[in-house]
């Protein structure tokens, strides 16, 4: 199946006068904090325009927990996928740290741990994939 894939640099395709019709898009984001945020624009602006809004809160939330995951523990630029899939959307972060995120429990007046926990409740389907650089952590939203 081919995929037709639109490139940012960063910045929401619709801010470079593109069109949001495919049925991809792709970004690659510096390893930074400031990089999360920038994930959740492109995914609430590629939402917006597949008339997929009433994904965009969870959305938001669970690409927040893998791109926060890419800064913090591989230290590394990562790269954000977005797919068309039937009756919804894939969400794919993408970053160079070869080991794979699990669910933790996390015991009571722990901080951090929550993340992948909350991507396996609240998305349709989630995974994980070894890639010859690192790895894809992925959700789906239906």
């Amino acid at each position: 199946m081919a995929m037709h894939e639109a490139r940012a640099s960063g910045r929401p395709i619709a801010d470079r006068g593109k069109s949001h019709h495919e049925s991809a898009v792709s970004c690659q984001l510096a390893g930074t904090p400031e990089s999360v945020g920038q994930a959740r624009r492109i995914l609430s602006a590629t939402l917006a325009a597949w008339a997929l809004a009433d994904h965009d809160d969870t959305g938001r939330l669970l690409l927040s927990e893998l791109a926060t995951n890419s800064v913090v523990h591989a230290e590394s630029a990562f790269e954000v996928r977005i797919r068309r899939v039937p009756g919804g959307v894939r969400v794919e972060v993408h970053d160079g740290d070869l080991n794979l995120p699990t669910p933790l429990l996390v015991k009571d007046g722990r901080s951090s741990g929550r993340g992948m926990k909350l991507v396996a409740e609240l998305s349709s389907e989630w995974g994980t994939e070894l890639e010859p650089d690192g790895k894809c952590v992925w959700f789906e939203l239906r």
